[in-house]
């Protein structure tokens, strides 16, 4: 049954719609991702100069031990943002006389085959052969081989283990990332050092060889427990649970609004809380408020334009990251808004002043900034009423040309489903105007009003938003039918 399983997978790639749409854009991620294994390469075998070079009088192994543990902490995070596991249609199958477990073992070994475990490999193979193996040799020399190897697929389960766990015990889940997470965050504002913790441990993993067995104890131990719990949900009923849970959020806030767009509003909400691809969408949007943070003791904050980029993806977050997908979200029951009593005025509307309201209320959540670095406060003043007055049009507009079917209960973070080139480059006008609009005042020495201008061009758009929405509702009413055949496709 494996093999048979195996089989249908590997129909299932060879025949998927991918490899016929977005031909340029899976170029992109093709040649994007050869350049990471050859960067990965080229590390592997320069890596133990780079370390001579900056650490001339250590051991090129202790500085690796020193920082191996942000390795592992940031690749979990990485994995879990942007590692897309491999799943089967379950509706297909648990119909059938299949076992679960069969299924869950298949899923779980399955999704050991991933780029992200791959690609440590290129770097790993290529620095044991220059570097480890010229200094450690025999067995322990291969036990750092294979200790390396334990690291990667651990991690590898740890972050498959949060990413399910995720719909299912979000506290759990979300404190094991916000725990990885904020130990880098306090290691990088200097409250204490991984290193310190990272060196002795791991000198202690790689100096005693049988220690290989217990992590390759642990990644067996990992490997059940994923199982087990794709086992243990594998149900029809189970699928649609989490809308059975969030049913009970009615959006009641929303009634301030009117029946009619607050109506169109708590749909937008639901459809955004109940499915997994905005939601997370949602989530990523919520984390952008934390950006500055990053930036807060550096040079980078001094630097107005930086703070203009900040301040774009900060007060912007979900304007930028739902906006992208704008119709798209809707793509699975377009015909059926097309055939609903709803204008289309009404519904861009919606849209408009949902994406709206999420900017007002992440800048009102910036205000504490203000206390830590005031030019953080008022430059996101401005791109506030330039995210809402321009960037949520910008979205709108390149909607009704570029929109493309999805999965709306997909996997949702770094997922490229439905994205063309043209979400991937209507991000540098947008990003261009405010810094160019900053640049020419800056040249007149008049760094304050170039934020002031940016501004207005803003305001302008939320000025005259009314008469943008018609022409976007005509603009629309015209292409409808050819959205829809789109998202049919």
């Amino acid at each position: 049954m494996f093999l048979k399983l195996l089989q249908h997978s590997w129909l299932s790639v060879r025949r998927s719609s991918v490899w016929t749409q977005s031909v340029v854009q899976n170029i992109f991620l093709g040649l994007f991702a050869a350049l990471m294994l050859l960067y990965f390469l080229a590390l592997g075998f320069v890596g133990g100069t780079l370390i001579e070079q900056f650490f001339p009088n250590e051991n090129p192994l202790n500085v690796i031990n020193r920082f191996l543990i942000y390795y592992v902490l940031t690749d979990i995070i990485i994995r879990f943002m942007m590692q897309r596991y491999p799943s089967l249609d379950l509706k297909n199958y648990l119909i059938l006389n299949i076992k679960k477990s069969s299924l869950a073992k298949h899923i779980t070994a399955k999704s050991l085959f991933s780029f992200f475990n791959i690609a440590p490999f290129f770097f790993i193979i290529p620095f044991y052969f220059v570097v480890v193996s010229k200094q450690v040799t025999g067995f322990e020399g291969l036990s750092w081989l294979l200790i390396m190897t334990c690291i990667v697929f651990i991690n590898h389960f740890i972050a498959f283990l949060i990413d399910k766990n995720l719909g299912k015990n979000t506290i759990i889940a979300g404190s094991m990332l916000a725990i990885v997470g904020g130990l880098l965050f306090l290691d990088h504002k200097g409250f204490f050092s991984l290193s310190t913790i990272s060196q002795p441990f791991f000198d202690f993993l790689f100096g005693n060889p049988w220690t290989v067995g217990a992590l390759i104890a642990v990644i067996v131990g990992l490997f059940f427990s994923a199982k087990k719990f794709l086992q243990g949900n594998a149900y029809l009923d189970d699928l649609n649970v989490s809308e059975n849970k969030v049913s009970k959020n009615d959006f009641g806030i929303f009634n301030y609004f009117g029946p009619k767009l607050g109506r169109l509003l708590k749909l937008e909400a639901k459809l955004i809380w109940r499915n997994k691809r905005p939601k997370a969408y949602f989530w990523m949007s919520v984390m952008f408020l934390f950006y500055p943070l990053v930036f807060i003791s550096g040079d980078s904050i001094n630097s107005n334009v930086m703070l203009i980029f900040i301040g774009l993806f900060v007060t912007g977050s979900l304007s930028l990251n739902h906006g992208q997908l704008m119709l798209s979200w809707n793509s699975e029951h377009f015909d059926f808004i097309l055939a609903q009593n709803i204008k289309l005025r009404d519904y861009l509307n919606a849209k408009f002043t949902l994406l709206a309201l999420s900017n007002v209320v992440v800048y009102f959540l910036s205000v504490p900034y203000l206390f830590f670095y005031p030019k953080v406060f008022y430059v996101g003043s401005a791109m506030v009423l330039y995210n809402t007055g321009f960037t949520i049009f910008c979205y709108m507009f390149l909607s009704f040309n570029y929109s493309k079917r999805i999965e709306i209960n997909k996997k949702g973070a770094f997922n490229t489903e439905g994205f063309g080139a043209a979400q991937y480059l209507v991000i540098l006008p947008i990003l261009l105007v405010p810094i160019i609009v900053y640049l020419v005042f800056r040249a007149f020495d008049q760094r304050m009003m170039g934020f002031v201008a940016i501004g207005i061009i803003g305001l302008i758009g939320i000025l005259f938003k009314n008469q943008i929405l018609d022409k976007a509702a005509e603009t629309m009413q015209a292409k409808k039918y050819t959205i829809n055949s789109n998202f049919k496709k």
